[in-house]
């Protein structure tokens, strides 16, 4: 066979011999030549052509007849009750979260809470937490929730927690370790600014040992370089927002002789130059009361932008003695 460009051609299919069983093909093929100006797609297609079937009687084809189906309806017991919409029933969020707010505070090592708030109503919403004295302020995330882990100042600790002003709510843990550690904790209000430092065991400024925002560490790093950590508490992406921040030193598990040196720092920004900043200072004592030291900071003027007060005198400097 040569194929063409155009046209085609009838492949001949040889009857078959006649058979009792033998039935009549149903499908004739065909071969159509297609025209195109590349080479290789000029090949022969195969066409199937199908033969029309025999038509049965008339006689034959019966319609079928479906039985009439009665339904009753179902009862009920009186005592079943019936399922509001998911929504309504679950008190949901569009995450699956509940509207029921809960708070939770659970002790964890080094004498840490872990609070946990769930408010699958209120995103982005804004909450007031208190611990001994101290005061800051967080926001929920997208779905309701907020997690922390707060540096217990007492033991028993006991927060009191509020979402958008709503009625406050109250939790209350144990921190069975909590007398194995130091901590001094400031409060403000505004933006960033004030800090505590602690240079462990002779530290200078910038070198491993100093603790600060710049290097806070994390209670797992605490716990591995046998040193303190710092943790900043307070959204600070929120102006006029309540902050805090806590720095612990695990004086009862250290091991070893010397002397932390604490000192507060305040900054002078843009956001701080010419003002006065009130803060607070609290600091753990052997016997478990709180030192409560207020602070009222003269901020110089915006020429001094850049510069840092250093004050001195307000945290008493921690000594640690191995038992």
């Amino acid at each position: 066979m040569q194929y063409g460009v155009a046209g085609a051609t009838r492949i001949a299919v040889p009857e078959p011999r006649p058979s009792a069983t033998a039935p009549k093909p149903l499908y004739e093929i065909e071969t159509t030549t297609l025209t195109s100006s590349y080479p290789f797609l000029n090949r022969p297609q195969m066409n199937l052509t199908k033969q029309s079937l025999p038509t049965p009687p008339a006689d034959t084809l019966v319609p079928a007849t479906l039985p009439d189906v009665t339904e009753d309806p179902i009862s009920l017991p009186a005592d079943t009750a019936i399922a509001p919409p998911a929504d309504a029933a679950l008190n949901l969020n569009g995450f699956g979260i509940r509207c029921d707010t809960e708070l939770t505070a659970t002790a964890r090592r080094g004498a840490l809470v872990a609070l946990s708030l769930t408010s699958g109503c209120n995103p982005n919403a804004s909450v007031s937490i208190t611990h001994a004295g101290l005061s800051f302020s967080e926001t929920t995330d997208a779905t309701g929730q907020l997690a922390l882990e707060i540096p217990a100042l007492t033991s028993p600790a006991e927060f009191t927690v509020s979402v958008d002003d709503a009625k406050p709510m109250m939790a209350k843990v144990a921190l069975p370790d909590i007398g194995d550690h130091d901590r001094v904790a400031l409060q403000w209000t505004g933006t960033d600014g004030l800090s505590i430092h602690a240079l462990e065991f002779g530290a200078k400024p910038g070198t491993p040992g100093h603790i600060s925002a710049d290097d806070p560490r994390t209670p797992l790093r605490s716990r591995l370089t046998h040193g303190g950590f710092l943790t900043h508490l307070g959204a600070s992406d929120t102006e006029g927002t309540d902050r805090a921040e806590i720095y612990s030193f695990p004086t009862g598990t250290i091991g070893r002789d010397g002397v932390v040196r604490l000192h507060v720092e305040a900054r002078v920004t843009p956001m701080t130059c010419d003002k006065t900043l009130e803060a607070q200072a609290l600091q753990t004592t052997g016997d478990g009361d709180l030192r409560v030291v207020d602070l009222s900071v003269d901020i110089p003027g915006c020429e001094a932008v850049g510069d840092t007060l250093v004050l001195k005198n307000v945290l008493q400097d921690l000594k640690i003695a191995q038992n």
